[in-house]
């Protein structure tokens, strides 16, 4: 396994009571993290924090993304898709005459970028995915040349010429911005299997060149053991180990 730089703040607050309230304990941090296609996993104690006895009622979860401005670029070859052309004109000339024409030349080329997705999963549970957004640009660009075609000459000469301008449009389709996946688990089968062993195993597939720019946990739990009469409150901050380890996987 391969340590994955970036670290999070572990913000872990628990408030108690004379009664029973219902408080988080959260994860979260921005993360200036890259991420290229493989697999990375890390491991949350979601109950290190938790009083005695504790009921759980949720399970929220946060993650963003942006693109990695730096992705590879793929460009095919120019394709042609016409070409247009007058007859030929007389441009100069008494006894040696000069001929042109004007010769359009419309051509393709497709510039791809890279496509980013993120599976997330919990405890071996696919819970969410997302992916960058499509977007399609195009633009033209025009260049011009003057190609000699050829002569045909008895007393005098007949030149002749090809007044050649190639139109090339560049069709450019990127997949570029941020998504974040979120939501809530609160089934009670569900999240049991994600704390068993009061451990919570994040793994994110990642397909694609990308930037972990957010992270968040929130576990929601009602305290059920009454604590001493006076209101306690406990918290700790500091840097804690979003320590994700990298599978690398191929790409299909």
């Amino acid at each position: 396994m391969k340590k994955l730089l970036g670290t999070a703040v572990l913000a872990a607050v628990c408030a108690m009571s004379n009664q029973a309230i219902a408080a988080p304990v959260a994860l979260d941090g921005s993360i200036a993290t890259a991420l290229s296609t493989g697999t990375y996993n890390a491991t949350f104690s979601g109950t290190a924090f938790l009083p005695a006895d504790y009921t759980i009622n949720s399970l929220k979860y946060s993650f963003t993304f942006r693109d990695d401005p730096s992705d590879p670029w793929t460009t095919s070859q120019p394709k042609h898709d016409r070409t247009t052309s007058t007859g030929y004109y007389v441009e100069s000339g008494i006894f040696n005459v000069t001929y042109g024409r004007d010769v359009d030349i419309y051509q393709t080329i497709q510039r791809t970028g890279e496509r980013e997705s993120v599976q997330l999963s919990l405890a071996g549970l696919l819970v969410g995915s997302g992916a960058t957004a499509q977007s399609v640009t195009s633009a033209t660009s025009d260049a011009s040349k003057r190609v000699y075609d050829g002569s045909d000459c008895y007393f005098f000469c007949d030149y002749y010429y090809s007044n050649t301008t190639t139109h090339t449009t560049t069709v450019t389709t990127d997949w570029t911005g941020t998504f974040t996946i979120s939501g809530t688990v609160s089934s009670k089968e569900i999240l049991d299997k994600l704390l068993q062993d009061d451990q919570l195993l994040v793994s994110l597939k990642v397909d694609g060149d990308l930037k972990l720019t957010g992270a968040s946990l929130l576990l929601d739990y009602t305290a059920t053991q009454v604590p001493e009469p006076s209101s306690i409150l406990l918290a700790l901050a500091g840097l804690g180990g979003l320590g994700f380890a990298r599978r690398r996987t191929a790409r299909a």
